[in-house]
């Protein structure tokens, strides 16, 4: 990795389930035995907003946004501190979000620097769609719970906020098979969860 002054970030995108966590601890494990580096994971769940706030954020904008997951259930704040703390060689605080409660635990990760930073999430890289393409529902939930467009239309605003997060050294997408399988990884990490 060349030093440039500029702490190197890499980020890995992908769906549930297809490894982006086992990945990042991979190549931290690595970087850290190899070549002496501190390496910090950054895990974009981490960020999701308190229960009470998207309860709060539920009831005045749309009710589907009670459920973390989709862009605008994150503490944008709080992701963007985290990362000009390391990037400026300081020590930061980074929040720890509890699955299985669903809301921020009571303790966060201290973090005293990095030499790599390693953001993973489900939507990290994605970018905003043409307002024409959000006029009618793609699917059954969007149909069902989501008929105006409303929830669609908040998430896709949201997302343009999360541009300036998304411009990391290296970017990596893992792939998944399909659909199908993807919901059999969620299902499997709940079921872990719950276990």
């Amino acid at each position: 990795v060349a030093d440039e002054g500029k702490i190197p970030t890499l980020a890995i995108a992908g769906s549930q389930g297809t490894g982006k966590s086992t990945l990042a601890q991979a190549l931290q494990v690595l970087l850290q035995a190899q070549h002496a580096r501190r390496v910090v994971i950054i895990s974009l769940d981490d960020f999701y907003l308190t229960r009470a706030d998207r309860q709060q954020l539920g009831e005045q904008v749309h009710p589907l946004l009670k459920t973390r997951g989709v862009p605008g259930t994150h503490d944008l704040g709080a992701i963007q501190k985290v990362l000009a703390d390391l990037q400026g060689g300081g020590s930061t605080e980074i929040p720890v979000f509890d699955k299985a409660r669903d809301d921020r635990a009571e303790t966060a990760r201290s973090v005293t620097r990095a030499d790599i930073v390693i953001c993973e999430g489900w939507c990290w890289g994605a970018r905003p769609e043409a307002e024409e393409s959000l006029r009618a529902p793609i699917n059954s939930l969007e149909t069902e719970r989501d008929a105006d467009g409303r929830w669609r239309r908040y998430v896709n605003h949201q997302l343009r906020d999360y541009q300036p997060l998304f411009s990391q050294d290296f970017t990596v997408f893992l792939q998944v098979p399909s659909m199908v399988q993807v919901f059999a990884w969620r299902w499997q990490q709940e079921q872990d969860l719950a276990g």
